[in-house]
């Protein structure tokens, strides 16, 4: 599963109901999937959006950016989900 914050892949089991990344990003792996279902939905409109007005550019916005928009958004907006470690 990829983290939602830094972009890092590792392998989990079905078991591991808590994403712990290296990166101190700590979330319920339910809720982390929504988010990079999202960003990837997001990211795919935005670049369709460009192709589509016949120019041929990339778009300003890629996943690693997008991503830094969200930095927080996880643990400023999830407590009950996922309680911090000392909890």
């Amino acid at each position: 599963q990829k983290c939602a914050k830094c972009g890092k892949k590792k392998k989990r089991s079905l078991s591991e109901r808590v994403i712990m990344c290296d990166c101190g990003h700590r979330l319920d792996r339910d809720l982390n999937s929504a988010i990079n279902i999202v960003a990837k939905f997001l990211l795919q409109k935005q670049k369709q959006e460009f192709e589509d007005d016949g120019v041929s550019h990339q778009p300003s916005l890629n996943e690693e950016s997008f991503l830094q928009k969200w930095k927080g958004f996880t643990t400023t907006h999830s407590p009950k989900i996922c309680p911090p470690a000392n909890a």
